[in-house]
């Protein structure tokens, strides 16, 4: 989806301006880039889902000023980090260029952890080994403590590297979360939802998304969507606050939305691995 090109001629007497006004140029726009969702680079997409024709952005530096909002209202898919490293330095570079993507769809999922995290665990668990096998002589106790560790490093450090970059730069309208594989990286089953939602705590810098949808993760009787939402929008009112030093603003108080999230946390936080 990288639609960064050199200098283009402007074209200001193309027929294509002169002749044809902008309700008929704005339906080719939509024939061509608007396909509902991209992924930001084909190699995370399959075979057979619809591409925008980003060729028509090539032709002049005009029609791409004027057609690009129109591909921007796809939902861009963020599944791997080096996607979203890509995508912000290669394709949106600039702070005017943050604002232009819309909607987007991120994952949070074991398979985010990396070799290096998995390294890092690794060298807790020699750290952590004497102590803990000295002082209880348990091996159990040594594998709960290692558990714990990797789905800390999972939120805090591997799924942030992910989200922070939308949080401080983009200025959504609709914001999707993928769940469905958000577990241990230890392989067990412990679900991670909600301190994947924590990851979002630092609030937005600009704006609450309108639109929040979470895919892979349901309850009965409770609208996480609603939830996740108003969570969202207590945070960035939080982030907003103490940039401009209001301490009352920026303390804020926990709404029954987020003391439920931040509970349901602490028990994901707790559980062993079965």
């Amino acid at each position: 989806m990288n639609t960064e090109v050199g200098t283009m001629n402007e074209q200001s007497t193309s027929p294509f301006f002169s002749k044809i006004p902008p309700e008929l140029r704005h339906l080719v726009y939509d024939e061509c880039l608007f396909v509902g969702e991209v992924a930001a680079y084909k190699k995370s997409t399959t075979s057979n889902a619809p591409h925008p024709q980003l060729s028509l952005l090539c032709t002049c530096r005009r029609l791409k000023l004027e057609a690009e909002p129109v591909l921007y209202r796809n939902t861009v898919i963020l599944r791997k980090e080096e996607d979203i490293q890509s995508f912000f330095q290669k394709t949106i570079p600039t702070p005017a260029r943050k604002f232009l993507p819309k909607s987007i769809e991120v994952s949070l999922g074991r398979d985010d952890f990396t070799t290096l995290d998995s390294c890092m665990v690794y060298n807790h668990g020699i750290t952590q080994s004497r102590g803990l096998l000295a002082s209880s002589g348990s091996i159990n106790e040594y594998n709960r403590e290692i558990h714990r560790f990797a789905k800390l490093k999972l939120r805090d450090a591997t799924w942030q590297r992910k989200v922070d970059p939308i949080l401080d730069h983009l200025r959504l309208d609709r914001l999707v979360l993928d769940l469905s594989d958000s577990f241990c990286p230890e392989d067990c089953d412990c679900r991670m939802a909600a301190m994947a939602i924590l990851c979002f705590e630092k609030g937005f810098a600009f704006q609450t998304p309108k639109i929040v949808e979470i895919k892979g993760w349901e309850l009965d009787d409770l609208d996480i969507a609603a939830v996740v939402g108003e969570c969202l929008g207590t945070w960035t009112v939080r982030r907003a606050g103490k940039v401009a030093g209001d301490a009352d603003s920026a303390l804020g108080t926990i709404s029954e939305a987020e003391k439920w999230l931040l509970d349901m946390a602490s028990e994901e936080e707790e559980r062993s691995c079965s």
